[in-house]
């Protein structure tokens, strides 16, 4: 109960704070939201599967903290920079923002992972191979998957996924081995993660992961602010030298990605600072803040073109529900095409931008469209969610899977067509392997 009022009252002082500082009460209710969701992702580690709170830390950063950052700092980029003022932007994003997440707050089901622990420790004393099964499928799919046609090479990026829900499995082992295993496989896939600079999935994975780490050494809140501060400090290193990394590795294959990684992560920290000059600032919030994209599109629409109508709300959908060779006209993943549509800009043909779902709202839909769709948006997810959450009550261990089948919805940048492109296929997935394997290998999950 003590740690509930202490709760509130670091919120309310927030509150105060925030407002005070920035003079504007949309945005000191934005960033208050924002620290509430990161106490409160503290407070779940380790008890429940803090999906949605990351997913709402990540969209608050980006969509309001981002922005912020831009409006306040006498130095921007040429081209990133907010194209609209600072009412017009957050009077539009930020009741959007809360419809989306009202439905969320008030139907998601909780999970109680200590409740769930012993049919989760069953569940591996029955398949004692199960974890490692899962990962070395998982690698396996990502070693062959570099080689499959078009077609497949999503399955086979779900597939190799497999090899992070085998490492949750590992949490509730209690064979030593799994230990071992456990901590050898996750430094790996950092590694290999770093060596192909796939950096975005790492910090998503890590973040999940850091409640199951939580909950098998049961951590107090000292240990995980203490988390979060290293996470955030990674989280900040990473993108702030992610630009460089892929450009000198491009132009000079042969260096070794770990010790460039290494070598561009202690120059960033040790030498004048991250946060040292309004430059550098600038240059890290060009990768943090999402708002720029949204404000270009209120900026062109409908002001050069008109609203798009749910155009590519239905080709979404449509992409989603129907494999390619159904569907030869599928649109491709990649976000350039809805990119020049929204916003009226061009960019490179190796360049990948996306719109977020929030931009692509308000551009199908404008403003009050953009209220109605996003409501609908929260309530799709937590009605997902839930349905996996009670699915557990048959099969408990479908829990662990949870943070596959939300891994692209977590992210506040992708538009529709790559959220519910992985949402729908992820989820099949997950249920097929399941049945499978309780059906025809008769592993008691």
């Amino acid at each position: 109960m003590l740690k509930h009022q202490i709760f509130y009252i670091l919120i309310s002082i927030a509150v105060l704070i925030f407002y005070l500082i920035t003079g504007n009460p949309f945005v000191s209710f934005g960033l208050w939201l924002l620290f509430y969701f990161v106490l409160r992702f503290v407070f779940l580690l380790g008890k429940d599967i803090p999906l949605f709170e990351l997913m709402i830390i990540l969209a608050l950063s980006q969509w309001i903290l981002g922005p912020y950052i831009d409006y306040i700092t006498p130095t921007t980029h040429w081209r990133y920079y907010m194209y609209v003022d600072e009412n017009q932007y957050y009077a539009f994003v930020l009741p959007v923002v809360i419809v989306f997440i009202l439905p969320i707050i008030l139907l998601k089901k909780s999970i109680d992972i200590n409740r769930l622990e012993e049919k989760l420790k069953g569940i591996t004393s029955l398949n004692p191979k199960l974890p490692w099964i899962l990962v070395g499928f998982g690698i396996l799919c990502s070693l062959v998957g570099r080689f499959m046609p078009g077609a497949l090479v999503f399955v086979f990026f779900l597939f190799s996924q497999f090899k992070y829900i085998g490492l949750i499995y590992m949490f509730f082992s209690e064979t030593k081995y799994d230990n071992y295993l456990l901590y050898a496989i996750f430094g790996a896939t950092i590694l290999s993660s770093i060596q192909a600079g796939l950096f975005h999935d790492l910090i998503l994975w890590s973040a999940l992961f850091s409640t199951f780490i939580v909950y098998r050494y049961k951590w107090g809140l000292k240990r995980r602010f203490v988390l979060m501060g290293i996470g955030f400090l990674f989280v900040v290193t990473t993108q702030s030298i992610k630009a460089e990394f892929r450009e000198i590795k491009e132009n000079t294959p042969e260096v070794s990605s770990l010790d460039l990684y290494a070598n561009l992560a202690i120059n960033q920290i040790s030498g004048e600072g991250l946060f040292s000059s309004e430059e550098q600032i600038n240059d890290l919030n060009v990768r943090l803040n999402q708002g720029w994209i949204i404000s270009a599109i209120i900026d062109n629409i409908p002001r050069f073109r008109p609203y798009i109508g749910g155009e590519t709300i239905k080709d979404a959908v449509f992409a989603s529900l129907l494999p390619r060779f159904l569907n030869p006209n599928k649109k491709q993943a990649g976000g350039r095409e809805n990119f020049k549509l929204f916003t009226g800009m061009e960019i490179k043909g190796d360049t990948s931008m996306g719109i977020s779902i929030l931009g692509e709202a308000y551009g199908n839909y404008g403003p009050n469209g953009a209220l109605i769709f996003m409501f609908i948006w929260g309530l799709l997810l937590v009605g997902i969610y839930n349905l996996v959450v009670l699915s557990s009550l048959k099969y408990p261990s479908v829990i662990l899977w949870l943070p596959l089948i939300f891994l692209q919805v977590l992210k506040a940048e992708t538009e529709l067509l790559v959220v519910l492109n992985h949402l729908i296929k992820a989820s099949l997935i997950v249920f097929l392997t399941i049945w499978f394997v309780t059906k025809s290998l008769k592993w008691k999950l």
